[in-house]
């Protein structure tokens, strides 16, 4: 159930989408499958009511997301034209599309729709759902709203979304809200198996053996409850692989039996740049709070100025202090 908070910033969201004629649709830059599911979902949605939408990124969508409807309103070309109505999706800061986003592009009103942090940008109007499983469920709320009409394409783009961030309906993130939404996606042409099987029973080679040599070289710590990837770009080129190839990796060393914080540190220009899963008995936003990182309690990600192997030492020290439920003050672990 919305609290009265939120209902009322639902509201104004689809105020503002029921009087704009021309909308841009965005989400943040490397674009994964709760943002481009809910950013198409919304763009058909609104197009359907005969508003002109248009979603753009400055990062194509990823191969395995290719399948999604509406990709043919989809650009990587930053629109010149004015816009009633810029919306960003599945992120708080629309720098996070790019730097000086806004000032770039021409639009009346700025709207973000989120579930992540509760602190979005003041300057914007904002719709930010803690409780939602994925942006695509606040996208088909809007929809319903809006007395848009939903054909299965719509549906299904919104319902990736959902079962992308919920994990098929397994994370704690689903609620019952989200069941129900994904019932009535379903009851809107959506054919489940079709989905699953190009996002989860699809895998290109390369990835998969990518997969294999993180495995063979993970760090491992003794009790078993820490498990952390090292991703350099010589291992990337080695295996084939793609950025697109990189989405949910970390999530492998998550699924081995009685890891509780998974991590991957990966080789980026300045540093490294580290994702944590969590399985829930402990707090990966927490951990990532340390480093000054942002996230969700299952799911976070910081940036460290150091090679990646001496940023692995120092954040499995901390991973296994976090485990134990050790504190750690903030200097010791910027150190």
């Amino acid at each position: 159930m919305e609290t009265p908070v939120h209902d009322a910033d639902r509201m104004r969201v689809a105020e503002i989408l029921r009087k704009s004629r021309r909308i841009l649709l965005t989400t943040h830059a490397r674009p994964d499958a709760d943002g481009i599911g809910s950013g198409l979902g919304l763009c058909l949605g609104l197009r359907a009511m005969g508003k002109e939408a248009w979603m753009y990124n400055p990062d194509d969508i990823p191969a395995h997301l290719q399948f999604i409807p509406g990709r043919q309103y989809f650009t990587r070309i930053l629109p010149r034209d004015l816009f009633d109505a810029v919306v960003l999706c599945d992120a708080a800061y629309f720098d996070r599309v790019r730097n000086g986003f806004l000032t770039q592009v021409k639009h009346r009103r700025a709207v973000v729709i989120d579930h992540h942090d509760p602190h979005p940008d003041p300057r914007v109007i904002s719709w930010v759902d803690q409780n939602a499983g994925a942006v695509g469920e606040m996208a088909w709320l809007l929809l319903k709203d809006l007395q848009a009409p939903i054909n299965s394409e719509t549906a299904t783009a919104l319902y990736v979304s959902l079962i992308s961030d919920t994990g098929s309906f397994r994370y704690e993130s689903t609620t019952p809200r989200s069941m129900r939404i994904g019932a009535e996606l379903l009851e809107a042409g959506v054919n489940p198996w079709a989905v699953a099987s190009r996002l989860y029973e699809s895998t290109p080679l390369p990835k998969m053996k990518l997969v294999a040599r993180l495995i063979d070289g993970m760090k491992l710590s003794p009790c078993g409850r820490v498990a952390a990837f090292v991703m350099t770009e010589e291992l990337i080129r080695a295996t084939g692989a793609s950025e697109d190839h990189l989405q949910g990796v970390v999530n492998y060393a998550r699924s081995i039996e009685g890891v509780e914080l998974a991590m991957m540190v990966r080789e980026v220009e300045g540093g490294s740049a580290v994702t944590i899963r969590s399985r829930g008995n402990v707090s990966a936003l927490g951990f990532a709070d340390i480093y000054g990182g942002k996230g969700m309690p299952n799911a976070a990600s910081f940036h460290l100025g150091r090679p990646v192997e001496q940023a692995l030492d120092s954040v499995f020290e901390t991973a296994l202090r976090i485990a134990d439920g050790q504190s750690m003050p903030l200097a010791e672990a910027a150190e």
